[in-house]
């Protein structure tokens, strides 16, 4: 009987797109030179390729669009202007949405990366909102790495500051979900003249109580979200790894500097 096989595309892009190859091919590599069970290194491989790289992507994307879009609104606009026209005020549509979809996928990327370290702590984190303290008697990802690790040690270093940036993105998506609750509401401005003339580029930020909280720029808080997100992903796994190689001692993970990596290849 001749066997079938069956092939599903699981993403748009290949190896060539840096979030795809830092979260699939690397992570495969990394795995397969470690001490581990087959089947927690199928689940790891199965939440990085099925779970995380695909939010990852569409958050990459929504900040592609939105880069294409706001140079070329900002390039519209000065050309207006130095042709001696008043030109309308550039404009992005439909910013609120894509920031709300930036966020979704930001908080659950949190999520799915805690059943990483799940697995490879044998945890049971599940709420991306675990990743840190919220009260004394709240477990957390932190305080369990405190804990367990040490608070001098790398692995809680790296986690203790990533809580900054998770908090405030985590806030912001809670402030969509329940719009003047215990995190306010998340406010999203499109370009807008200030008094002075000059034309501030989209922000965004949470409200509360008629204060202001977080407030930056859109453009800045989109590449942010990506790096840390990604970085924080690679982290989790690397600082284990690390631990867990065959050879302990003879093995080693280094990062080869990106102007270096052309010429290993070669």
């Amino acid at each position: 009987m001749t066997p079938t096989f069956n092939f599903t595309k699981i993403s748009d892009y290949g190896t060539e797109n840096y979030i795809v190859a830092r979260l699939s091919l690397q992570i495969f590599q990394i795995l397969e030179h470690c001490k581990i069970d087959e089947a927690k290194s199928d689940s790891i491989k199965s939440i990085y390729v099925d779970q995380l790289m695909p939010q990852l992507i569409h958050c990459w994307e929504i900040e592609e669009k939105y880069r294409r879009a706001f140079n070329q609104q900002v390039q519209s606009y000065e050309d207006s202007m130095k042709s001696g026209k008043r030109g309308l005020l550039p404009f992005i549509p439909p910013l609120e949405q894509e920031c709300h979809n930036f966020l979704y996928e930001y908080k659950n990327f949190v999520r799915n990366l805690l059943g990483v370290f799940n697995i490879l702590y044998g945890t049971a984190f599940k709420g991306a909102g675990q990743f840190y303290p919220k009260n004394i008697k709240q477990d957390s990802v932190i305080k369990y790495a405190e804990s367990e690790f040490g608070i001098s040690d790398p692995k809680t270093i790296f986690l203790k500051d990533a809580e900054t940036n998770i908090r405030s993105y985590l806030a912001m998506r809670d402030a969509v979900e329940h719009p003047g609750g215990g995190c306010g509401t998340l406010r999203v401005s499109n370009f807008v003249q200030g008094s002075d003339l000059i034309v501030d580029e989209p922000c965004w930020w949470r409200e509360e109580n008629g204060n202001e909280i977080d407030k930056n720029s859109i453009r800045l808080g989109f590449e942010i979200g990506i790096h840390d997100l990604l970085t924080l992903a690679e982290d989790i796994l690397i600082s284990w790894a690390n631990e867990h190689l065959l050879i302990p001692g003879r093995m080693h993970i280094i990062h080869i500097p990106k102007e270096q990596r052309k010429k290993t290849v070669q």
